[in-house]
């Protein structure tokens, strides 16, 4: 029996030790009831040289303790209203754009130097302004803008949006905010495409220029719509030669992007006729409607009307560029070849 007794006495202890342990630790997942204690003000009060933004057509509140007054400030659209306590709200109309001003927040009196605060008013979207051409306007009846924020070296956009404009139906005037957080890192929007609708919700055939901007760039304006053509007619212009009678072989253009001209799709490479003009001072061919294309310049072969070659370099910002881009709605539609002498 004293063996047995023992063995109980052993077991009871461990319980009890086991029932210590289990007690005096907490529990993992975190779930173990703690004192409750008064409420902790979590808000986050601002002090001297503190910086907040609030976007454009929206309000903010902050909290700067033991002030209830602001002074004067030069910024219109922005009003600072002081709330409850130490709250103030901060309101940014629907008209404003970018803008940065010092706030002193105070407690009214003239023995409070206050605080100074830095309010940025930021606009998320960049309006952007279309206009259409007569033709499209006394047809158009719903716009809508496609951008891309495409890098250099990305061969698919990873950030792109559709937004729908606002138009008053046969008007030549719209505008679209695009969301500048889809722009690329340099801020600029490209592969633009405006689609425009009639009344019966039928697509107008229209080109846009141009097709790509940087939204922080003052100059910019908007873009044009106008209406789509069949094709156009793309100049070579020759500069310190003439090819009286001669020609010019080798052209190629393509309407999709790849690395190089070695990379061209057989379906969307074309090889146009070259028609060289009379007087041999420059020659011409034609693109079809397309969004953009792309022109090999490197194979590009003159000849005079003897059939002997001319040496030539393109007048492209890089030499005999290979698959410069052009828009089909743009304004280069012209290349200058030279003479290479000797």
């Amino acid at each position: 029996m004293k063996n047995v007794k023992n063995a109980f006495s052993w077991l009871a202890l461990s319980v009890m030790v086991l029932a210590l342990v289990f007690t005096g630790c907490p529990d993992p997942s975190g779930s173990v009831d703690t004192p409750t204690g008064e409420e902790t003000d979590t808000r986050k009060y601002l002090s001297a040289g503190d910086e907040v933004t609030v976007n454009v057509g929206e309000s903010l509140t902050v909290y700067v303790q033991g002030k209830t007054s602001v002074d004067d400030f030069e910024c219109e659209g922005i009003t600072i209203t002081h709330k409850d306590g130490d709250a103030f709200e901060i309101k940014a109309a629907e008209t404003m754009t970018d803008a940065t001003v010092s706030v002193n927040f105070n407690d009214g009196t003239d023995e409070d130097e206050g605080i100074e605060v830095t309010v940025y008013v930021y606009d998320p979207y960049f309006t952007l302004n279309i206009t259409l051409d007569d033709a499209v306007a006394e047809k158009a009846a719903s716009i809508s803008v496609y951008a891309e924020g495409k890098e250099d070296g990305e061969s698919t956009a990873a950030l792109s949006q559709t937004v729908e404009a606002t138009y008053t139906a046969g008007k030549t005037s719209a505008t679209a905010k695009l969301a500048k957080d889809k722009a690329n890192s340099y801020k600029y929007f490209n592969n633009i495409v405006v689609t425009v609708k009639d009344s019966e919700d039928s697509e107008i055939a229209v080109e846009t220029n141009p097709v790509y901007f940087c939204y922080t760039d003052t100059k910019f304006t908007g873009i044009t719509v106008s209406a789509a053509k069949d094709s156009k007619t793309f100049t070579i212009n020759f500069e310190g030669f003439t090819i009286v009678g001669g020609s010019v072989t080798g052209l190629k253009y393509s309407t999709v992007w790849a690395s190089s001209p070695s990379g061209w799709e057989e379906d969307t490479t074309f090889t146009p006729a070259v028609k060289v003009a009379s007087d041999g001072t420059s020659a011409t061919f034609e693109v079809a409607n397309t969004i953009e294309f792309y022109i090999d310049w490197t194979a590009v072969v003159v000849k005079d009307s003897s059939d002997a070659k001319v040496e030539i370099s393109s007048g492209n910002t890089n030499p005999k560029a290979e698959g410069t881009w052009y828009s089909f709605a743009g304004d280069v539609w012209s290349n200058t070849l030279t003479h290479v002498s000797g």
